[in-house]
């Protein structure tokens, strides 16, 4: 055979062969539990923008209630003015709706919040599929009963709102506590309602409003 050929052949039989590729680390391919300090700095990350929702909302109800009430002044001061039943059946309320439709939302459409977002984090059931109206409501529920009973307990001592806050604050540290020392990773309201909280690896991070536009 000659020369030419001999070359021809070891050259196609050389590119018929695959080729060693240069081996590389692969990205994390499924979800894992969410840590205790990830979910609670992205829950700081929520708390900030539904404060600041609060404010604009109490703002509104403050104006409208001394327009509506002919109490005289518009702004922040003249909240100490308005009737208890206003602020028990109007402003209390609003507040509750407020909280309860932002996580309800965002939950029920794409399973995580805006700070949920940042840190890739997703709230689910343990199937995967995202959380009805009920589920939300039960999660948001057991969320929060430690802050409601710790908050009490803490008024009960001091007979103070400092101490009632205070103890809310500690209630609600110790839901992320429980998910720090128990060995699934999961809090006392994923447990009370049956949900879980991951971490999404990036190649199957949709984003947000991904959840939105299928809807």
């Amino acid at each position: 055979m000659p020369k030419t050929e001999t070359t021809m052949l070891k050259t196609a039989k050389t590119n018929s062969q695959p080729q060693s590729l240069p081996s590389a680390p692969l990205p994390e391919q499924q979800p894992v539990m969410a840590k205790a300090a990830t979910r609670l700095i992205a829950m700081l990350y929520d708390g900030m923008l539904i404060l600041a929702m609060l404010f604009f909302v109490q703002m509104l109800l403050i104006v409208l209630g001394t327009k509506l009430l002919g109490l005289a002044g518009t702004d922040m001061k003249q909240a100490a003015t308005l009737p208890l039943w206003y602020r028990n059946i109007v402003q209390i309320p609003a507040f509750v709706i407020i909280l309860v439709g932002f996580y309800g939302v965002f939950w029920r459409k794409a399973g995580q919040t805006l700070g949920m977002q940042t840190w890739r984090l997703k709230t689910m059931n343990r199937d995967g599929s995202l959380l009805s109206w009920r589920q939300s409501m039960m999660r948001i529920l057991a969320a929060c009963l430690l802050p409601v009973v710790c908050g009490m307990i803490g008024y009960l001592i001091h007979q103070s709102v400092g101490a009632l806050y205070f103890s809310m604050f500690i209630g609600l540290l110790f839901n992320y506590w429980f998910a720090w020392v128990n060995k699934q990773g999961l809090a006392l309201h994923d447990l009370l309602s049956n949900t879980v909280t991951m971490k999404m690896p990036k190649i199957n991070h949709e984003g947000l409003f991904a959840g939105f536009r299928k809807k």
